[in-house]
């Protein structure tokens, strides 16, 4: 985000950068520095001309409607304003009523002022990077944002308070869009999704102003689905699918290997059993891969992204994922929306390059609720090289569609209760491991496939 320096001369103070801490403090990781890159606009863009000069203006008033659980205050960690060719917006000048916690007599010397919306230090847990101020439902907070010209927008990138997982609740969850003297946001307001708590991955949300009145209509169908299946005792499938921002796995253990962890591929289906297309930036992990033991390489094929890249019958690692495993780290995997996504199913390939690295036990949480806990299928290493072709996937229900439920029953996962013990399984994590004896790993970026 740029900001004309010469508008707000009176904030030049309050502009001192704090480092951020690790990631994983205490560990000998690095963070993951792929999150702070800039990503662009990933929404589908309106071809209408009509529509893109909808969105002309130079004056945007942001107003704050509701928070994601705390009364008393609201806040957000970054901001940027983007136009139709992807563009950071030049800002000439900002202010919010009230204008931050500092209004407030004992806060007055707080460091989580305005400014600090568009210091470009999104990705943080440091309150030296945010913004907070006092929040009252019935007087609103305005946030009014001047740009040096007019522009065609497209919309916003956010990033949510993140100061730590209780804070994440003073973020804001409605947010009402006005630019010049139009509302273009939904009758309800923009729906913010709460930031995670951590920096695991770049939490950055798109609000796209295009898509203002899609999502009011998609939400009005979300609760008229879920009234009918209230109400009707043969459509309990729509109350058993998650709906959600952030699924996150939480792998728990291996098939026998103590020091890398890796799957080879995840399918996301919405509530009508159709496939989600997932790009680079839905997906993330931590630790995000084995290039994490090298810091500042990027030399290993087995990145996130390859879980999401359709070829999940990968024998030679190339189109598969791996990370270490670290003493006191549970690994992850997000797929992260920038809307609430109902899933019908999700399909898992584990990893078969080794297999003994692939998942066994794992969890699923969707925006921080325990959702499922299963066991993966091992591959079994001693079928040939022709037999392998085909890699067997595991698949997590959430309908009970008959058509899908027939399709799909000779790989369904069995959801175990909270109350199974697991005992007697292989896991990584609890047992007694050298680190330093680790061995080195390694599928190159100019491997070809054999």
């Amino acid at each position: 985000m740029y900001v004309d320096q010469e508008t707000v001369q009176d904030d030049d103070e309050n502009m001192k950068i704090a480092a951020n801490q690790s990631i994983m403090e205490g560990t000998d990781v690095r963070p993951m520095t792929r999150a702070t890159l800039r990503r662009p606009f990933t929404a589908i863009r309106s071809s209408a001309s009509n529509q893109i000069a909808e969105f002309y203006g130079r004056k945007l008033i942001l107003t704050v409607t509701e928070t994601w659980g705390y009364d008393d205050f609201c806040g957000l960690t970054g901001l940027e304003i983007v136009d139709v060719n992807d563009a950071d917006c030049v800002i000439q000048s900002f202010d919010a009523r009230p204008r931050d916690i500092t209004v407030i007599p004992e806060y007055a010397n707080d460091v989580q002022t305005l400014d600090k919306l568009f210091d470009g230090e999104n990705v943080t847990c440091d309150e030296n990077h945010m913004w907070l101020c006092p929040f009252n439902k019935k007087d609103k907070v305005r946030i009014i944002i001047t740009l040096s010209v007019s522009k065609k927008l497209h919309g916003l990138r956010i990033w949510n308070y993140n100061r730590s997982p209780d804070d994440t609740y003073q973020g804001i969850k409605r947010l009402h869009v006005q630019l010049n003297d139009k509302i273009i946001s939904p009758r309800q307001g923009f729906l913010l999704r709460r930031a995670p708590g951590h920096c695991y991955f770049d939490f950055v949300q798109e609000i796209v102003f295009a898509h203002g009145k899609k999502m009011m209509e998609e939400e009005q169908k979300r609760k008229q689905n879920q009234q009918i299946s209230t109400s009707n005792h043969d459509h309990i499938s729509d109350i058993s699918m998650p709906n959600g921002f952030i699924y996150e796995f939480q792998l728990h253990s291996t098939h026998g290997d103590t020091y890398y962890i890796g799957l080879n591929g995840l399918e996301f289906y919405d509530e009508n059993g159709e496939q989600i297309g997932l790009a680079e930036q839905n997906i993330a992990a931590c630790p995000h891969s084995v290039n994490t033991l090298n810091p500042g390489t990027d030399n290993d094929v087995r990145t996130p992204d390859k879980l999401i890249d359709g070829e999940n019958n990968d024998i030679d690692g190339t189109h598969s994922w791996v990370a270490p495993i670290l003493p006191n780290v549970i690994n992850r995997v997000f797929v992260i929306f920038d809307r609430p996504t109902s899933v019908s199913m999700i399909k898992i390939w584990n990893y078969t390059k080794t297999p003994k690295r692939g998942v066994r036990e794992f969890s699923l949480l969707v925006d921080d609720l325990l959702v499922w806990t299963g066991i993966l299928d091992k591959m079994n290493e001693n079928e040939d090289e022709k037999r392998r072709q085909k890699v067997p996937f595991n698949t997590i229900l959430f309908s009970d569609d008959r058509i899908l439920t027939d399709h799909e029953k000779q790989t369904v996962l069995e959801n175990k209760s909270s109350s199974d013990t697991m005992t007697g399984q292989i896991s990584s994590q609890n047992q007694s491991v050298d680190y330093d004896k680790r061995p080195t790993t390694s599928v190159p970026r100019t491997q070809k496939k054999r």
